[in-house]
């Protein structure tokens, strides 16, 4: 104990003299204590109030109980001397840092429940995020001794005690924590008996009966009693709601219900009671026991669990909740994005609309004129607009294979003027212009299809590829007139980050609210803010790409840039075919090949285009920028897929206040593999030991 104490507070000699008197006076009056009490006495006594079980008296040999206030005795001396804090249960202490991408620091104590927690990682959307501790809901079928609440969500978190509802808790315990989503459904337990449960498997899947409708219990509701309450009721007894008073001034006890056998009239709380008809013995305590059954999904557990400890940092936390939430409502209304041309806001056709094959077959087979005179034909016969609409895409894609680009561009502007938000045709579109290398313009479309319908399949990716295809260009776009490499002027003072007249420069993408990143010149800080904010400063540079142009000709790269198009270097579509992709590489090498009069320098770049085209790890490494050069949000951690996740789908990232929640999920699945390995290895050593086979 002393050593304990003498790490605790240093070496200085006097911190000793008061543990040591504790000491003999534990070991003198405990025993004694014990003695005229009962066991079970004691150890209520020494419960917290928030029914933390250190001891189970039921467990313990009545013969050896001096052994119970020696060890009390102990845990108290060195918690005593940790500052006054209390011993509280397995799963409240916890390494600081705990939970998704951060190192261990060591150990906490706690010695209170918290303000309230941070939960993420489960799959189901609706349980993640902030609860905050607050009054029990009336509506919620528990008795619960502490409640904390996902306001945002309706779900909430509890601090159960079973006993009083007449069941067993999860893990046998009297206590226990529970999940309950916004429809009053128990959906996961966790063991009590601590100030902070765990993360993870540490949870189970709940499978009870709903005791409870989600907007409470009305007048007329006929219910049974979950336990009997002596004087009152007894368990399964039958009763009807009578009334409901108003919660603000019925708190605890918001419905009055009268009983069908006495006639009597009392007033009680939700969790006293059950929608569920009374069931035969034992059927009611396997609805209410806990159970695993192998459909459930370990991925809708809270795989990050964290304590929040101080009011003041919950409030902040709430209000950073907040933020995210406001960005992902801007984000979803498209701010910040390009709208579409005024006109119908029609997006697909109907639901009932047939449309027949036409030159679709002749063009696969490469039969090109004969698919166009189809299409041709089709268009002269309808005046119908959705038909026309859709002539216009597939003869497109038609063209397109064909390698006829400027035509199908054509052909899905015509689309476009019939149906402006034709989200067929804006994919189109975009696709086309990445085909010839007009990247800043394919984004563009890129991004108003992501206004236009933000479920189109794959697009994050598509709008990573046009992103990083801009770059390489050397003029990569982040808002309407605002380049990555911009040099800017500040337009305006903005108080404690820059001053009027500043410069900085333009590197990377930022979030819907402030959707530009600059590091200024003068202090250096990397910060997101709004265009409004910054006058380009193009002396000497080149113009913006394609700006007021309309042809096919492929954008300028700025000199020294000294990057190229790999699908621009070999002609291949954006969504080539790997028999495409061997035609285009044949041609290319013949066209460029020096003994035919080409350039070592462009045959050379044909073969690396190939090379990385060709494997689909480094097409998927180069589609998303790992070839491009650090820029200023890059040196802070961010690939160009998290620049545009940041600032085009921040709802796909998740309000994250502590790194990677499923970091702990990864690790408990690596090791679950490596057991299940040396099982494996293990029922193989068997088997050849029953063949007669040895190993070393």
């Amino acid at each position: 104990v002393f050593h304990l104490i003498r790490n605790a507070h240093g070496s200085a000699r006097w911190y000793s003299i008061v543990p040591t008197c504790v000491l003999i006076f534990d070991f003198i009056a405990t025993p004694l204590y014990c003695y005229q009490k009962n066991i079970g006495d004691l150890v209520r006594v020494l419960e917290p109030d928030s029914g933390v079980t250190l001891l189970d008296p039921k467990a313990l040999d009545m013969g050896r109980v001096e052994l119970v206030p020696l060890l009390v005795m102990c845990l108290q001396m060195v918690v005593r001397v940790r500052g006054g804090m209390e011993l509280v249960g397995p799963g409240a202490l916890a390494t600081r840092g705990s939970g998704g991408g951060r190192r261990s620091q060591g150990f906490g104590y706690v010695n209170n429940w918290p303000s309230g927690f941070f939960i993420a990682g489960s799959s189901i959307y609706e349980a993640n995020g902030l609860y905050v501790k607050s009054e029990t809901d009336s509506k919620v079928p528990h008795a619960s001794l502490l409640t904390y609440t996902n306001k945002r969500s309706g779900w909430s978190m509890l601090y159960n005690n079973a006993e009083d509802e007449g069941y067993g808790a999860v893990g046998g315990a009297a206590t226990e924590w529970l999940m309950v989503d916004g429809n009053m459904r128990d959906r996961f337990g966790h063991k009590g008996g601590t100030y902070i449960p765990g993360a993870g498997n540490s949870w189970s899947h709940l499978h009870r009966a709903v005791h409870t409708a989600p907007a409470g219990f009305q007048v007329g509701d006929v219910v049974t009693m979950r336990k009997g309450l002596a004087e009152f009721w007894e368990e399964g007894e039958r009763a009807r709601v009578v009334k409901v008073h108003a919660i603000a001034e019925h708190k605890d006890s918001p419905y009055v219900i009268k009983m069908e056998g006495t006639g009597k009239t009392f007033q009680t709380q939700s969790w006293r009671m059950s929608l569920v008809p009374a069931r035969e013995e034992g059927e009611e305590e396997e609805s209410a026991a806990l159970s695993q059954s192998p459909e459930d999904d370990l991925d809708e557990l809270p795989w990050q669990v964290v304590a929040v400890m101080s009011d003041d940092r919950m409030e902040d936390f709430v209000r950073q909740e907040e933020a995210y939430h406001q960005t992902v409502k801007e984000a979803r209304a498209g701010a910040g994005l390009p709208h579409p041309a005024p006109g119908s806001d029609e997006k697909q056709p109907p639901e009932e609309f047939t449309y027949p094959t036409l030159g679709e077959d002749m063009c696969m087979a490469g039969n090109l004129l004969g698919a166009l005179e189809k299409f041709k034909e089709e268009l002269v016969a309808t005046t119908q607009r959705w038909r026309r609409a859709i002539v216009f895409v597939r003869r497109s894609e038609c063209k397109r294979l064909h390698r006829q680009l400027g035509s199908a561009l054509a052909d899905l502007d015509a689309a476009l003027a019939i149906y402006p938000q034709y989200a067929a045709a804006l994919f189109g579109k975009a696709r086309v212009l990445l085909d010839t290398a007009q990247s800043t313009r394919a984004l563009r479309a890129f991004e108003t299809l992501l206004r236009v319908d933000r479920s189109w399949p794959r697009l994050q990716d598509w709008i990573v590829r046009a992103h990083a295809s801009a770059r390489r260009s050397g003029r990569a776009p982040v808002s309407e007139d605002v380049f990555v490499g911009d040099h800017v002027r500040m337009a305006r003072r903005a108080p404690g980050l820059w001053e009027a007249g500043d410069t900085a420069v333009v590197v990377g993408l930022g979030t819907s609210q402030g959707p530009v990143t600059i590091r200024l010149d003068k202090s250096l800080r990397t910060v997101h803010t709004q265009p409004f904010y910054l006058q380009p400063l193009r002396e000497g540079l080149p113009p913006g790409p394609n700006q007021g142009s309309g042809g096919m000709t492929s954008e300028p790269a700025v000199a020294g840039s000294g990057m190229s198009d790999h699908y621009h270097t070999l002609g291949v579509a954006c969504d080539f075919t790997s028999e495409q992709l061997r035609q285009a590489y044949r041609t290319a090498s013949r066209t460029h090949h020096p003994d035919k009069g080409g350039s070592a320098a462009m045959f050379q770049s044909v073969a690396v285009a190939h090379e990385v085209l060709s494997d689909p790890d480094q097409r998927r490494a180069y589609d998303e920028g790992a070839d491009l050069p650090s820029s200023g949000v890059q040196e802070e951690g961010l690939s160009l897929r998290e620049q545009v996740e940041r600032r085009y789908f921040p709802d796909h990232r998740g309000f994250w206040l502590f790194g990677d929640p499923l970091e702990k999920r990864r690790e408990n699945q690596a090791r679950q593999a490596e057991i299940d390995a040396l099982k494996r290895r293990a029922e193989k050593l068997k088997e050849d030991e029953r063949a007669g086979r040895t190993e070393l």
